[in-house]
Order: C-alpha cells, then sequence, then structure tokens
C-alpha cells in the first residue's frame, strides 16, 4: 500500500466515504488502488464514464481538502460524515459544468448521498459513527 493509497482510499474516514458513497449509489465496490482507477472507471459502462470520473474526483478532492484542513490547520471536520456532505457540494458545484443529463444525474446523486447520511446514517437512529469508525 502507498501512502496515496492510504490517504485516499485505506484510512479509516477514507473507507467510511467511499463506503457511504458506493452503498448509496448502488456501487458494489470502490477502487481498490490509485493505480487501477482507470481499470475500475472502465468497469462501468461507457455512457458514465463522465459520472463515475466527476464523482471520483469530487471524493477524492473533498478528502484531500479535509486532510489538508486538518495537517495545516488542524482544524477537523469532526463526524465523518461531514465529509461526505462535502462530496456533495462539490458534486451540486460540479453540475454547472455539465450537460443537461449529466446535470440531472449528478444532483440525483448528491441528493441520495444527503439522503443517506442525514435519515440512515443520523444519530436519531442511534448511529455514533465516530464510535462506531473507531471500532472497525
Amino acid at each position: 500500500m502507498t501512502a496515496v493509497d492510504h490517504l485516499f482510499l485505506e484510512c479509516p474516514v477514507a473507507k467510511f466515504v467511499w463506503r457511504v458513497v458506493c452503498c448509496s449509489l448502488g456501487i458494489s465496490k470502490g477502487p481498490s488502488s490509485m493505480n487501477n482507477m482507470y481499470r475500475w472507471v472502465s468497469g462501468f459502462p461507457f455512457s458514465i464514464h463522465n459520472i463515475i470520473s466527476i464523482g471520483l474526483s469530487v471524493v477524492c478532492w473533498s478528502i484531500w481538502k479535509a486532510r489538508s484542513l486538518l495537517c495545516f490547520q488542524n482544524k477537523s471536520l469532526g463526524d465523518p460524515a461531514n465529509l461526505v456532505f462535502s462530496v456533495c457540494y462539490w458534486l451540486d458545484y460540479c453540475t454547472s459544468l455539465q450537460n443537461p443529463e449529466s446535470r440531472r444525474r449528478l444532483q440525483n446523486d448528491a441528493v441520495v448521498l444527503r439522503a443517506m447520511v442525514t435519515n440512515v446514517l443520523g444519530r436519531s437512529h442511534g448511529w455514533g459513527l465516530l464510535k462506531r469508525l473507531a471500532a472497525g
């Protein structure tokens, strides 16, 4: 495992984000290493490669921003669910740059992710994300 793999895929917070994204969007498995990203994207129908690539970039960007915030400003996002909300923010941001069909798909994906974090993983349902993350 490389440091890049650890940062974007293997650290507990990154694993949590990938699991939420994949589970929410019906993707059976996230990428296994940064070296096989192209192969992972190629496993999807060609018609959605653009959407998958944007999603991949947004997840990695959100992880990078959160890690930089922690390392350089000593600020934590707190609950890892906040990182998923960051992914949703950047998905929404990217929609303005897309054609209408891709825009609708990205907006829908952001809605699904928000619903997963808010409704299913919310504290009102007894989930303590930080405790569960540490235990897993």
